[in-house]
């Protein structure tokens, strides 16, 4: 896993070369510890650190299991993934 500065030098990169579209999700990288968020913790604190959040697009996927919560799509499920 690579820690919060190699991701920033990786997402700088992405962005020089003129990409926008960044794919993510709760559940990354939930393998590491059994958690998940911190790809979209590193993404926010760099596109802060960056303020470029109108130049980017952002996509994110709930649903997926992490020792959190169980599967799921309903309502509930969602709102306590995105927050």
């Amino acid at each position: 896993m690579l820690d919060e500065k190699q991701s920033f030098e990786i997402l700088h990169a992405f962005e020089d070369a003129g990409l926008n579209f960044i794919d993510t999700a709760d559940t990354y990288s939930w393998w590491v510890n059994g958690v998940g968020g911190q790809s979209e913790t590193i993404i926010g604190k760099w596109m802060k650190s960056r303020s470029n959040r109108v130049q980017l697009v952002i996509s994110t996927k709930v649903g997926s299991e992490t020792k959190e919560h169980s599967y799921g799509i309903s309502k509930k499920h969602i709102l306590k993934s995105v927050t």
